[in-house]
C-alpha cells in the first residue's frame, strides 16, 4: 500500500503581532465607554486578545483578563474615575505585544 504525497501550506510567525495605532475610545453615552483595537495591531495570523482595565496602571479591579477575539468592548464606569487598559494581542505562535490606554470622563455640570 502506498499514500500519495500530501501537500499543505502554512506560515510560520516569527514576529509578534506590531502595535501601529492607538485603542479608539469613545464615548457611545454618559456613563458608557467604547474602547475598539480593530486598527491598533496588525500581524500575519489571526489575534487573540487579553485585556483587563483598572483603577490604577496595571489593575484588574474594573474587567479581570479577559481573552478575546472580539476587537471591541462596551464598559460602564464611573464619571471623574481614572481607568486603565492594558490589551495583549497573541499571535498563532504565542508570541504578544502589549498596549496600554487611560480614558476619563468628567461629569458636565
Amino acid at each position: 500500500m502506498t499514500s500519495e504525497a500530501v501537500f499543505a501550506e502554512f506560515v510560520t510567525e516569527t514576529y509578534p503581532p506590531m502595535a501601529v495605532n492607538d485603542v479608539t475610545i469613545s464615548w457611545p453615552t454618559e456613563g458608557t465607554v467604547k474602547l475598539d483595537w480593530d486598527e491598533t495591531f496588525q500581524s500575519k495570523s489571526p489575534l487573540v486578545y487579553e485585556l483587563s482595565v483598572g483603577t490604577q496602571n496595571g489593575a484588574s479591579d474594573v474587567v479581570q483578563w479577559i481573552e478575546t477575539s472580539e476587537i471591541a468592548i462596551l464598559l460602564n464606569f464611573k464619571l471623574n474615575v481614572d481607568y486603565f487598559l492594558t490589551l495583549t494581542a497573541v499571535n498563532c505562535a504565542g508570541l504578544e505585544s502589549t498596549v496600554n490606554a487611560t480614558f476619563y470622563e468628567c461629569a458636565i455640570p
